[in-house]
């Protein structure tokens, strides 16, 4: 075994062993890696797998990554899905902790005599987060988007587009149980502008977007909606896209293409939904609509 294998055992095997984990045999070989599982009778797997970094580690200084994971075969479980999340993104989305939102992917270790270091915090959150999140069979429902995924998708359209909303004053909210992203700008009291970024899965597990914006106005404590458009509306409207599109959610689920799809929608954002949200006297999706076809009438494309 490597110092980090050794670290692991040394500082996590009696916490893990005393929820149920246990060594496998299956990452022993592997250079920088370790697991322990959890077998439920009825056939379910629960895996916690550490893994060093290949780029940033030596002896006394090194980062790693901890990865939850459950596979279930058992009819009983037959409702909960599989599940694969790194611990940071669980603490991230699926609890909102504020204190691990610029934590990054890694954690790191610096060894101080026989101090233990990162690994104490790890056992307290695996202890208080990431275990009830893995062997809870409620845990993420049907439709929504599992935490690797929201993950993924939310770390790109921050990347492209939360910097310059902030600009704007808009600040982001994330509600990992909605697989969305808020961006809500509240400068201009009464009114509050709001973006959605809303993702959801099909029947057929494919993924998809839609962008959502709202005015609201606050009076007191009360919130008050006073209306609603999707992006695409707003794309139609500027003839973007043709009136065949505008019930039809984008398909984001080809992750290659999604930076480059979020760089378009930013442009878009910046075009026509920020001139929409700073206006109360802008349309709704009916005025829209109209607008619309008055717009083909003209053009002679409807009689």
């Amino acid at each position: 075994m490597n110092y980090f294998q050794k670290d692991v055992v040394k500082f996590l095997n009696a916490f893990l062993n005393s929820k149920g984990y246990f060594q496998t045999s299956e990452f022993e070989k592997k250079e920088f890696l370790y697991s322990y599982k959890k077998e439920l009778d009825d056939k379910v797997i629960f895996t916690i797998r550490f893994q060093c970094s290949n780029s940033f580690r030596s002896s006394n200084d090194y980062q790693f990554t901890v990865e939850l994971s459950r596979i279930s075969y058992s009819e009983t479980w037959k409702n909960a899905v599989n599940l694969n999340a790194r611990l940071i993104h669980v603490l991230e989305f699926a609890y909102q902790l504020k204190d691990y939102e610029m934590h990054g992917h890694w954690w790191r270790f610096v060894r101080e005599g026989g101090e233990e270091g990162v690994y104490r915090e790890i056992a307290h959150l695996l202890n208080h987060y990431g275990i009830p999140w893995l062997e809870n069979p409620g845990t993420i429902d049907l439709g929504n988007l599992n935490v690797q995924e929201y993950a993924y998708f939310m770390d790109i359209i921050e990347s492209v587009i939360s910097s310059e909303l902030s600009k704007h004053n808009f600040e982001s909210e994330k509600h990992f149980h909605k697989s969305e992203v808020r961006f809500i700008n509240q400068r201009y009291k009464p009114l509050i502008q709001t973006i959605s970024f809303s993702l959801f899965k099909d029947k057929s597990n494919e993924i998809y977007m839609e962008v959502y914006l709202y005015q609201a106005r606050t009076e007191d404590r009360e919130k008050e909606l006073i209306k609603s458009v999707t992006l695409r509306h707003l794309l139609l409207l500027n003839n973007e896209i043709n009136p065949r599109e505008i019930n039809e959610s984008w398909r984001v689920d080809d992750y290659t293409m999604f930076y480059e799809f979020m760089l378009t929608i930013r442009r878009y954002i910046f075009l026509y939904a920020l001139v929409w949200l700073s206006d109360e006297n802008s349309p709704d999706i009916g005025q829209i609509m109209q607008m619309k076809i008055m717009q083909m009438k003209n053009d002679g494309l409807l009689d």
